[in-house]
């Protein structure tokens, strides 16, 4: 097959028209639910770190009013419980015994107090800070101390805590550069932070009405992560990638050929640990 023939197999809209629908048809003829699909890998990925505490302080209702941002809020829960705790698994493994009773922290576009709860932090240890007034609501009723944040800004002195987390924020911010520079600023030993999971760095176009909690600008390479926070005067000292969605076995072959296009149990969320190198 020529080299032109082969480009207008790949890049010809019409060919990729016919593609999907033949794949459709497949689906439909061997009774392939693609939104049941997704709830049946999100809930098995969850059941498979499930245990007493998780089910207690993850509990459906705040879940899904602080932490789903799509609107697809339901089949969505068990991916957002199983990246909440796999977040404070891996903080856990990163400091050393008895750091997490007595360290202090600030999560940097937290909305609730979930990761403080499964942390176990008490309200005197832990600040939450947001540029959206309507995140900081949860902060303020529970006695959390709360700090709202203009742009990218934190407005505090230097090495004002001891660890600062961010997670699934950087992606939606317009100038990453800068809130890793003050992530690393105000915190004393180090930043913990989760982003997607992509191979290739892109820019994601602009969604007609999306507003700043929805709408993702910047979405970095695990590559590309460690050298943007070159830049900010830190480095990555540790980096896992997470699957929020079971691999799982079928013999029903449009259910396999589905799943494998889907990427199921692959990585989809990016885990950091970061610690600054110097002051500016």
């Amino acid at each position: 097959m020529s080299v032109r023939l082969q480009h207008f197999f790949v890049s010809s809209p019409y060919v990729r028209n016919v593609l999907r629908s033949g794949l459709r048809t497949f689906y439909s003829m061997f009774r392939v639910d693609p939104a049941a699909e997704y709830v049946k890998v999100t809930r098995r990925r969850y059941r498979e770190i499930e245990n007493e505490t998780v089910a207690r302080v993850l509990d459906d209702e705040t879940v899904l009013s602080f932490h789903v941002g799509s609107p697809h809020k339901v089949p969505n829960l068990n991916k957002v419980k199983t990246r909440i705790f796999s977040t404070v698994d891996f903080i856990k493994r990163q400091l050393a015994s008895g750091e997490m009773q007595r360290a202090t922290f600030l999560d940097v576009g937290g909305s609730s107090s979930l990761f403080y709860d499964l942390m176990e932090i008490e309200t005197s240890r832990g600040h939450i800070a947001n540029v959206l007034e309507e995140h900081l609501k949860e902060a303020k009723e529970k006695g959390w101390g709360w700090i709202k944040m203009e742009d990218d800004r934190i407005e505090l002195e230097d090495d004002r805590f001891d660890y600062c987390l961010s997670f699934e924020c950087l992606e939606h911010s317009h100038n990453p550069l800068l809130l890793l520079r003050e992530l690393l600023r105000v915190s004393r030993k180090g930043v913990f932070l989760s982003i997607p999971w992509r191979n290739q760095t892109g820019v994601v176009k602009k969604q007609p009405g999306a507003g700043p909690a929805v709408q993702h600008v910047f979405e970095l390479s695990p590559g590309d992560l460690e050298r943007l926070v070159s830049h900010a005067g830190g480095k990555v000292v540790r980096q896992e990638p997470l699957s929020t969605e079971a691999k799982m076995f079928s013999l029903n072959p449009a259910v396999a050929l589905f799943r494998k296009r889907a990427g199921y149990g692959s990585p989809n969320v990016l885990l950091a640990h970061i610690k600054r190198l110097s002051h500016d």
